[in-house]
């Protein structure tokens, strides 16, 4: 009693003015206690409206109500897209608004519970479900044929606000499910149960790809207000795990045992948005007739990376690192689509111990160069840079070099087996078509200074100028095959020097794949720069087995076939056509017209040839003179030529190489 009596005590001196206001406050949450329902589609209208204005979707909600306090239930509810399938479907879903936002009429809610959850991406070549969540909003339409101005920052602001800042960190989802059709194909993610509780979390979740369901743990913790997360996968038995979408979008099998990364989105400025972390992977293996024959597989790869996105660019900082096994480098790229189209990379390795580069090559790569051991030191120099528009500013440099670099003990193979005598196999198509003896047990070999001179001195002209000279490689050359492909939007010229084309022939198979080549250059530099082969040797190696027509390997073969003479006695004239088939033997026919004579688009080849023949001494002014393109298949060549030309005029100028001077 006495307590009351004091509590009406200090209410009788409160001010009047004060009791009117706690009164007015009272009612207030009276009335929106008893309005909330009317308020609550007010406000889902409100946001609806602004949703399906803001992007071209409509905006469905069974029902809506209030429950307890400060809680909502949504029945039935539909974001479907305009003119596509629809994207979200949640058969119940209940969230929790703080009594703060409640009592300003602010629906952010802080806890949220969902029963049988769907997202359903779709895409059909460019028309898609999903991609209007990426773009900005708050862009005005520009006319049709204005060339809109892309803004990747904003595009990249609006993704990580939508991961990072619309899931309530108190979560609980039963039945979730992500799917995807993507052109006719399709796989799938659920969870029974998946729970996000503070900052961390840990969820089974099941993976479906064509026929086959893996169940994957992911663990991880997520920092909202500052846009940071990290993440661990791996399966939930020994066994690895197969990623679904690579195997039908790249004919590609992908996997791994466990896979970590880490990612912080940061503000730079109005224009750059950094996304920093780290990433590694372990078990990972690979297999794509693209890139490899075989299955790559590589133990440990990790890394961390450092993206700069701008309005117009994207750029990996070469503070980045990507680590295989043993082996680190630094990439710096940047792509930026406009104004104008640019790409830029570099790779700048300082010096570092050359086994760590050997130790490290991924197995089902490289195979010749497997358990090779090395000593002393490399250093590695790379730059790209394009601008689309123009091909003829492209930069193109690669540049390896060693510091007392020394082979201790061959791999697979060793490089200076075709010092002696040996058995040659030529492959088309993965298929063996002819094997031979390169040496005096075959009739057709022949030493060097047994081949024509003028036959010698018109390939090198035409495939490698500077062949005695450069150490392998010809950057130049090779910048400008690339200009000239890209200009013609399809491959028109190679830059391989002999000892490329030497290399493919005789250590690697014919198959082309992205890794082939980097083994190639690879051979190449040791072959070249530790002397394991002399130049007149490969040379002499490489007149004996390259294509020279149908069926036809080595020049002594071919001089027969054309000319049905030997080929020490070739003429300057025979030599500089069997030259110019080089780079497509098999086509030699169409050089000639139903005639059998040369056809007049060689007329110039003719008089270029002989002007860079007599230039490097290795013709005389008389020989130059007298060279014309006069000459008479007399060999089993001769039979081709009463076979139909189904080649136009136009077409045929495209065969004659490039002389890589």
């Amino acid at each position: 009693m006495l307590f009351i009596q004091r509590i009406l005590q200090y209410f009788i001196k409160i001010p009047l003015w004060l009791k009117y206001l706690g009164a007015l406050i009272i009612l207030l949450i009276i009335c929106a206690f008893l309005l909330r329902g009317s308020v609550l589609r007010h406000q889902l209208e409100k946001y609806s409206l602004a949703f399906e204005k803001a992007y071209p979707v409509d905006i469905s909600i069974g029902k809506a109500s209030f429950t307890g306090i400060n809680g909502i239930e949504l029945k039935d509810f539909l974001i479907i897209p305009r003119h596509s399938d629809t994207l979200l479907s949640i058969a119940y879903l209940k969230v929790r608004i703080s009594l703060r936002d409640l009592l300003f009429l602010r629906l952010r809610p802080s806890q949220l519970e969902a029963k049988n959850l769907t997202i359903s991406l779709y895409r059909n070549d460019s028309i898609t479900n999903y991609m209007f969540l990426l773009e900005d909003k708050s862009s005005k339409k520009e006319p049709i044929n204005h060339i809109i101005e892309p803004d990747y920052a904003r595009q990249a602001e609006h993704l990580f606000n939508f991961l990072f800042g619309k899931l309530p960190s108190e979560s609980h989802f039963t039945n979730l499910m992500l799917r995807a059709n993507l052109n006719g194909n399709s796989f799938a993610a659920f969870s029974e149960d998946y729970i996000l509780s503070g900052n961390s979390f840990e969820n089974e979740v099941f993976i479906q790809n064509n026929d086959t369901i893996r169940k994957l743990i992911l663990k991880g913790s997520l920092d909202r207000s500052q846009q940071k997360g990290s993440f661990t996968i791996y399966p939930d038995d020994s066994t690895s795990f197969n990623l679904p979408y690579f195997d039908w979008k790249y004919s590609a099998f992908a996997g791994f045992d466990t896979l970590r990364f880490s990612i912080h989105v940061k503000k730079a400025s109005d224009d750059n948005t950094l996304v920093l972390g780290e990433a590694s992977v372990s078990g990972l293996h690979i297999q794509q007739s693209a890139l490899s024959e075989k299955e790559i597989n590589i133990a440990s790869l990790s890394g961390k990376y450092h993206f700069t996105i701008g309005r117009h660019f994207i750029a990996l900082d070469s503070v980045s690192h990507l680590k295989i096994n043993e082996f680190d480098i630094h990439p710096y790229a940047r792509i930026q689509l406009y104004p104008e189209k640019i790409i830029n990379l570099s790779i700048n390795k300082s010096w570092f111990d050359a086994n760590e580069l050997f130790r490290s090559l991924p197995k089902g790569l490289f195979r010749n160069l497997h358990g090779m051991e090395t000593e002393g030191e490399l250093n590695y120099h790379f730059l790209f840079s394009l601008e689309l528009n123009n091909p003829d500013s492209l930069i193109f440099e690669s540049r390896l070099k060693g510091r007392q670099f020394k082979i201790k003990k061959y791999g697979n193979t060793h490089f200076g087996f075709i010092n002696e005598d040996f058995t040659y196999t030529a492959w088309e198509k993965g298929v063996a078509v002819k094997t031979f003896e390169v040496g005096p047990g075959n009739p057709s070999f022949r030493r060097l200074e047994q081949i024509s001179p003028y036959l010698r001195s018109a390939i090198i002209t035409s495939e490698d100028g500077g062949f005695f000279l450069h150490r392998g490689f010809l950057p130049d050359a090779f910048r400008e095959s690339l200009i000239t492909n890209i200009k013609e939007k399809r491959f028109v010229r190679g830059g391989s020097t002999i000892s490329m084309q030497l290399v493919k022939n005789v250590y690697l198979n014919r198959n082309k794949t992205i890794t082939r080549k980097l083994e190639e250059a690879l051979i190449v530099w040791i072959i070249e720069n530790n002397r394991i082969v002399t130049k007149e040797r490969m040379f002499e190696v490489y007149l004996n087995i390259i294509e020279m027509g149908p069926g036809i390997y080595g020049v002594s073969d071919a001089a027969r076939f054309y000319f049905d003479k030997d080929v020490s006695k070739l003429s300057l004239s025979e030599s500089v056509f069997m030259a110019s088939i080089v780079p497509r033997p098999k086509w030699f026919k169409y050089s000639f017209d139903k005639n059998g004579r040369l056809r007049d688009f060689l007329y110039p080849y003719y008089e270029l040839m002989g002007t860079k023949m007599l230039a490097k001494g290795f013709i005389s002014e008389q020989d130059k003179q007298n060279l014309i393109p006069d000459i008479r298949l007399k060999g089993p060549a001769r039979l081709s030529l009463m076979q139909n030309d189904s080649l136009e005029l136009d077409s045929l100028q495209i065969l004659l190489p490039e002389l890589r001077l």
